[in-house]
């Protein structure tokens, strides 16, 4: 049998709790140095017509991409004064840093809110604006694909990248996406909604910006697996472009 005293008992808790502080102090440390974000940004430079995109987190860093006021990428974290992000599809994507003052999150500007949804359709308005999300389900008959050379994992469909799946096929898709300035209807081209498949109208969220007339459709979709994110944007009431990412 072994025996202890007390203070070598209070000695061996005062250490243990010593090293678990400590532990504890450095996760809580290094979670500081650099902060998840998670979200789409939009960057601009109030002095000039565009933000640089640096390869490190540093004034000094290479600037590997000018990007134009007015563009959409998506932000990963947040380390001192400067936000990691990616943009562009598929085998384009370009990622590096931007000053922080030159970013602006999209739940910063005014959120048009959900009125009202069932399993198929989003209904969102405020401001005298409307928009009307619904999705349907994937016919398999009216697509064609491209498959891996074992035919187990789906690579492409009508000859575009696959946003939602992790090789399977997709289960619904976009069916229509409508937006109405007051009396002015603005429908968005199915090129917008080609190929985002298993959309999640519950995690779904529409921002406008009334200094720039634009407004911002985000959403974070997935079967499951196959997650992503996709913007789209509507300026002065035209379809301008969409944004998608995988940061997960």
């Amino acid at each position: 049998m072994l025996l202890y005293n007390a203070s070598t008992i209070i000695k061996t808790d005062m250490k243990l709790f010593q090293n678990i502080f400590a532990a504890l102090f450095m996760l809580a440390g290094s979670s500081c140095l650099a902060q998840d974000i998670m979200e789409f940004v939009v960057v601009n430079d109030a002095k000039d017509s565009f933000v640089n995109l640096r390869a490190d987190a540093s004034a000094k860093g290479k600037v590997v991409q000018k990007l134009a006021n007015g563009t959409v990428v998506y932000a990963l974290s947040q380390k001192d004064n400067w936000i990691s992000v990616e943009f562009g599809e598929g085998k384009k994507v370009m990622s590096g840093y931007i000053y922080k003052s030159f970013a602006t999150l999209l739940p910063t500007f005014k959120e048009i809110k959900l009125n009202a949804n069932t399993t198929n359709s989003a209904f969102f308005t405020g401001d005298g604006i409307a928009v009307t999300i619904t999705k349907g389900k994937f016919i398999k008959d009216k697509h064609t694909y491209t498959y891996s050379k074992d035919n187990n994992i789906v690579e492409t469909i009508d000859g575009k990248e696959i946003w939602g799946t992790d090789g399977t096929m997709p289960t619904t898709q976009y069916t229509n996406v409508t937006i109405t300035f007051g009396e002015q209807k603005v429908e968005l081209p199915q090129t917008a909604l080609q190929n985002l498949f298993n959309p999640n109208l519950d995690d779904t969220h529409v921002y406008y910006d009334s200094t720039t007339d634009t407004l911002y459709i985000a959403a974070v979709n997935s079967d499951g697996a196959g997650g992503y994110c996709a913007a789209l944007i509507i300026q002065d009431k035209k379809y301008k472009v969409r944004v998608v990412d995988t940061p997960f």
